[in-house]
C-alpha cells in the first residue's frame, strides 16, 4: 500500500562518526538496506540521484566546488542497472531518477535507448505494474560545470545556457 510520500536517495561517500570512509559497495549495500525499508514502510517513489563529475577529483582545479568536502558527494550510478535491481529486490515501491544527465551520459540518443532496454526488460515480467519514473536535465549548475573545463564555447551557447538551466 503506496503512502502519499516519495523517499530520496543520494548514495554519498560521507564519513561515519570515526571518520571512515566507506567503499562502494557498503554504499550499495546501504542503499539498498534503507531501499528495502522504505519499501516496507510504503514510500510511493525512490528518487536515485546521480551524480557525474568526482569531487575528489575536482579538488585539483583551481576554483574547487566542494573543496572543503571528504569524500563523494554522491556515487556516480548507473540507473538502469541500478533501477533494475532495485525492482527486484522490492515489492511495492516505483524507482525514479534524480535526474539523468543528458550531456554526461551519452546524450539525447543514447539515453533514449538506455531508458526504451531498460523498460523492455522490466517489461518482462507480466505482472509488474510498477513504474521507472525518469528525469533528466541539461547539466548541472555553470558553476559546478566550468572547474571540469565544460564551459559555453561561442556567445550562442553562452546566451543559451541560463535558459536551458530554466534560470
Amino acid at each position: 500500500m503506496a503512502v502519499e510520500h516519495d523517499i530520496f536517495f543520494s548514495i554519498s561517500q560521507t564519513p561515519d562518526a570515526d571518520g571512515h570512509l566507506p567503499d562502494e559497495a557498503t554504499m550499495l549495500r546501504n542503499y539498498f538496506q534503507q531501499l528495502t525499508c522504505a519499501d516496507d514502510l510504503g514510500f510511493g517513489i525512490g528518487w536515485i540521484a546521480q551524480a557525474h563529475l568526482s569531487t575528489e577529483t575536482q579538488k585539483s582545479n583551481d576554483k574547487p566546488v566542494v573543496p572543503h568536502w571528504k569524500g563523494e558527494v554522491g556515487l556516480c550510478t548507473d540507473f538502469p542497472q541500478l533501477a533494475l535491481e532495485s525492482f527486484r529486490r522490492t515489492k511495492h515501491i516505483e524507482i525514479g531518477s534524480a535526474v539523468v544527465s543528458i550531456l554526461a551520459s551519452g546524450g539525447p540518443i543514447a539515453q533514449a535507448e538506455r531508458m526504451a532496454n531498460v523498460l523492455s526488460l522490466h517489461g518482462l515480467d507480466e505482472n509488474e505494474q510498477r513504474c521507472l519514473h525518469i528525469g533528466f536535465s541539461a547539466g548541472r549548475f555553470e558553476f559546478m560545470a566550468r572547474p571540469y573545463g565544460i564551459i559555453p564555447r561561442n556567445s550562442i551557447e553562452e546566451a543559451a545556457w541560463p535558459a536551458l538551466r530554466g534560470q
